[in-house]
C-alpha cells in the first residue's frame, strides 16, 4: 500500500457522516479530526484550537466548521477534506496517534488556557473574603514573594495557585 492509502485507512472511522436530526451544510465525506463544543472544558478548547493551527499551517484547505444544535449549542469540528495532500493526511494521522498516547496535544497552551480560566473565576466568582478563606486553606499552593503579591492576589488581580485545584 501506499501512503496516502495507509493514511486513508487509519482516519477512515473518522468519516464525517451527516447527523440524524439536522438539517443544513455538513462536510459529508471529509475528516472529522477533532470537535468541541460550547460546554468544553480547557482541554478541549486547547487541543481543538492548537490541532487546527497546526493543520492550517500544513494545508490551507484545512478548515473549522460549526454547526448549531438546539441542546448543546454549537458544535465546531477540525475538518480535513477527503482529497487532501499526502502531507496533511499524514500530520493528522500523527495527531490522532499522538492523543491516543497522551490526551493533551500542546502542554504550554493547555496550562495557559487553565491559567486563563482559573483568574477568570478568581476574579468574578470569588469575593474578598472567599479568597482570604481559599488561600489560608490552600496555603501550600500559594509562594507569595511579597506582601503586594498576596494582596493582589486576595483582591482577584492575580492568581498565584494551581489552576487545575480551582477550576477542577
Amino acid at each position: 500500500m501506499d501512503l496516502i492509502a495507509d493514511c486513508r485507512e487509519s482516519l477512515s472511522k473518522y468519516i464525517c457522516e451527516y447527523p440524524k436530526n439536522y438539517l443544513g451544510d455538513f462536510p459529508e465525506g471529509d475528516y472529522c479530526i477533532y470537535c468541541r463544543s460550547r460546554d468544553s472544558e480547557c482541554l478541549e478548547q486547547s487541543n481543538y484550537e492548537c490541532i487546527l493551527e497546526v493543520l492550517k499551517e500544513v494545508d490551507d484547505e484545512v478548515y473549522g466548521f460549526r454547526v448549531n444544535h438546539f441542546l448543546v449549542g454549537w458544535i465546531e469540528y477540525v475538518i480535513v477534506p477527503f482529497d487532501s495532500k499526502e502531507e496533511t493526511l499524514v500530520k493528522a494521522v500523527e495527531i490522532l496517534n499522538a492523543l491516543d498516547q497522551y490526551c493533551v496535544y500542546n502542554e504550554e497552551h493547555y496550562a495557559k488556557l487553565e491559567q486563563e480560566k482559573a483568574q477568570e473565576i478568581w476574579e468574578n466568582c470569588y469575593d474578598v473574603k472567599e479568597r482570604i478563606a481559599y488561600i489560608r486553606e490552600n496555603e501550600c499552593q500559594f509562594d507569595f514573594t511579597s506582601f503586594k503579591e498576596l494582596m493582589e492576589n486576595v483582591r482577584g488581580k492575580c492568581f498565584s495557585a494551581y489552576a487545575n485545584e480551582l477550576i477542577g
